[in-house]
Order: structure tokens, then C-alpha cells, then sequence
């Protein structure tokens, strides 16, 4: 069985990688692709989306991540888990959370990184998810 500690450690593999809007690879990840490549590699999730604008609709990002993972409280996510960050009026971020902090896919810095969460961040949080299959 998959970690929550196997999903960190596979996801800190891609510090560094270059930001690439819908990309799945070593050679560029968006926020999501982190995500399906992190899911997709342990065996969590076959699931994948292309054709998602850089700015996402609405709430499409949330409705896709209900339908994959399974939602738990905001401030009962635990490393491992898959936080979804709201940016003006609608949900387009996603991260993993980790002991240390989130590691996502930023197009500010242009590459994967993991950070602490600080206020402005905290703030960003409206939801958080775990990959089914995990204790």
C-alpha cells in the first residue's frame, strides 16, 4: 500500500522541473500535472484532463477534484494530501502538502518547489483531498 510518506517523497523528485502549463513530464509540470504524475506513478489514480485553460473555469478544478479524491476537512489535511487554493473568485491551484509545507508547481517561480505555509498562503486553502487508497 501507498504511503502518505511515498507520496511526498515521489513529489519531492520534481523540485526543480521546469513550470509548463498542462505538462506531465520531467521536462515541465503544471500544478495538476504534479499531481497526476504523482498519482499516476504510485498507482492512485489513472485519471488525467487536457484541454484546461491556464486560468481555470469556474469551478471545474474542484468538481474534477470531488469526482477523483476523497475531500476532508481543510484542517484535518495531512501530509500526502492535495490542497486546492482559490485565487480571486475562483478555485485554480492544487499542491501537496507535506511535513514541511506544500511542493506545487508555481508559474511565479517557473519550476516545482516546497515552501512553509505562511498566512498569505493559509489563506489560499479552500479545500483539501486525499488520494483514495491511503490511510
Amino acid at each position: 500500500m501507498t504511503t502518505r510518506q511515498d507520496i511526498i517523497d515521489h513529489a519531492r523528485k520534481f523540485i526543480g522541473v521546469r513550470w509548463r502549463h498542462q505538462g506531465r513530464s520531467e521536462r515541465g509540470l503544471d500544478c495538476i500535472g504534479l499531481v497526476v504524475r504523482v498519482a499516476h506513478d504510485l498507482g492512485l489514480s489513472g485519471y488525467d484532463n487536457f484541454g484546461y485553460k491556464r486560468i481555470a473555469e469556474a469551478r471545474r478544478l474542484e468538481e474534477e477534484l470531488d469526482a477523483q479524491l476523497i475531500r476532508v476537512p481543510r484542517d484535518l489535511a495531512k501530509p500526502g494530501d492535495v490542497l486546492l487554493m482559490q485565487y480571486g473568485g475562483n478555485p485554480q491551484h492544487v499542491a501537496i502538502r507535506t511535513d514541511h509545507g506544500i511542493i506545487h508547481a508555481m508559474i511565479g517561480e517557473q519550476k516545482v518547489v516546497e515552501h512553509r505555509v505562511n498566512h498569505v498562503w493559509l489563506s489560499r486553502i479552500i479545500r483539501a483531498y486525499q488520494f483514495k487508497g491511503i490511510e
